[in-house]
């Protein structure tokens, strides 16, 4: 891909939502700030307990003064009216969804950006994601690359596997103009959209997140969505890269993917609701690919007991996350279910 002139003055915001991470973040506002074409804003939507939201504003502020750049201390309700280059935002709320929603609603470009609080981007990852908005109007979504920062956890020994490895590693781009399965389009530790697709889509659903009812899947719910209501296209863009700096343990990344079995049933159950005549492919290909092709190549290919217990819970889990939402208040124009406390509130 060729990065032009302009795309390096492209402005962007780039939004990080973190919660109890005060010391671990700094790694990744530091990689930011050193990317080739360095964002003019950086958007920190902390939802902290008190002790570490203490220590992430004087972390912040220490790097603002390393880095030369200024520093916003502000809260969800209320923009700064001087808005600094590293932006400190204070959420009382929980839920990574909520956290991405403040960051984006506060985002003064329209080009934003997304990463994890344990993400390291690589120095071109602005360029890449720039240069893709810059050569198609139309694309409204890009997802990128994850690969983990730990060498050892990459390597293409399969008898190595432990079942917890994160990767995004495909190296071939892709631009989607119609909706295909959603794990497809990419993941939420490295995605990008223009900020005014993303709000008329409604944002991300604070219910279908990490931190809410049904854990996950908000990341690629939203390129999902995108693509229904035909608001543009979304690509796959494998130079855009960041490294997931965060090795889970084997019982860690168990509840990680019962978590992503119950959304995967919770969002199949939206989409059905909502009139999707592809939301039971969605459902199937999921059970297909990640519990009786996974359970299989666990025994026969990799032989690791690891990986099959892994695929095991992708039997169970989405059949308890189509259980947990059937029910769930749903707003069925913009796709979104709703927080029981707006529910009840109507």
């Amino acid at each position: 891909m060729t990065v032009t002139s302009s795309t390096l003055l492209t402005p962007i915001s780039v939004v990080v939502a973190t919660r109890n991470r005060s010391l671990h973040i700094a790694g990744t506002i530091k990689a930011v700030l050193q990317t080739r074409n360095a964002p003019l804003e950086i958007i920190v939507v902390d939802q902290s307990d008190p002790a570490p939201a203490a220590i992430l504003r004087e972390t912040l502020a220490f790097i603002a003064s390393q880095y030369c750049v200024t520093l916003s201390v502000e809260d969800e309700s209320q923009p700064a009216a001087q808005p600094g280059r590293l932006r400190y935002v204070a959420c009382n709320g929980r839920g990574a969804s909520l956290g991405r929603n403040i960051g984006a609603r506060f985002a003064r470009h329209n080009i934003v950006l997304f990463v994890d609080d344990d993400i390291l981007p690589d120095p071109g990852w602005t360029d890449a994601m720039t240069a893709e908005y810059a050569r198609d109007e139309n694309v409204v979504g890009v997802y990128g690359r994850i690969l983990p920062y730990d060498p050892k956890a990459s390597s293409a020994d399969d008898g190595n596997r432990t079942g917890a490895e994160v990767t995004r590693a495909g190296m071939e781009r892709k631009c989607y103009t119609r909706p295909a399965l959603p794990w497809y389009l990419g993941s939420g530790g490295n995605m990008s959209f223009r900020r005014d697709a993303l709000l008329a889509c409604g944002g991300f659903d604070e219910v279908l997140t990490i931190g809410g009812p049904f854990r996950a899947f908000e990341d690629i719910d939203i390129g999902y969505r995108l693509l229904l209501r035909g608001l543009g296209n979304v690509v796959y863009c494998p130079q855009s890269l960041v490294y997931h700096d965060s090795v889970k343990t084997f019982e860690e990344q168990v509840r990680t993917e019962s978590g992503y079995g119950i959304s995967v049933g919770a969002a199949a159950i939206k989409y059905a609701r909502c009139g999707d005549p592809f939301a039971p492919r969605i459902f199937l290909a999921w059970l297909w690919h990640m519990a009786v092709r996974r359970s299989v190549a666990g025994v026969i290919k990799w032989r690791n007991r690891a990986v099959v217990r892994l695929a095991l819970l992708q039997f169970w889990y989405p059949w308890v996350g189509i259980a947990k939402a059937w029910r769930w208040p749903l707003n069925t124009k913009s796709w979104i279910y709703l927080p029981l406390a707006r529910s009840l509130g109507k």
